[in-house]
């Protein structure tokens, strides 16, 4: 399965599984509903590979979801950044930081 957002950044967050602490990257994702349906996001499980061409990056995540992000949309809308808001809010994630655009396929995971 895969996901094709509007908007995307890359965070480093730090959560705590199985009483330890844990830091990986991830995606939030964005999408602009229109006049029909309502603006959403989303945050991947988890980056465990990036590939990418010249037009677009794909993200897997630990889910095996796909987000296949274009390289001209990095960038926070504002329902993006309502669920960053909700999400520092929840127990499980210690620490969260918005990374600048970089050449994601040299990153260590």
């Amino acid at each position: 399965m895969s996901e094709h957002p509007d908007a995307w950044i890359i965070l480093r967050v730090t959560i705590i599984q199985r009483g330890e602490p844990v830091e990986e990257l991830r995606v939030l994702a964005g999408w602009f509903g229109g006049y029909m349906k309502s603006d959403r996001w989303r945050i991947n499980s988890g980056i465990v590979n990036v590939e990418a061409d010249e037009h677009e990056y794909r993200f897997r995540g630990h889910s095996g979801f796909v987000y296949v992000c274009q390289r001209n949309a990095y960038g926070l809308s504002s329902i993006m950044k309502s669920g960053l808001r909700l999400t520092e809010r929840l127990p499980q994630f210690r620490s969260i930081e918005l990374l600048e655009d970089q050449d994601w396929t040299a990153i260590q995971l």
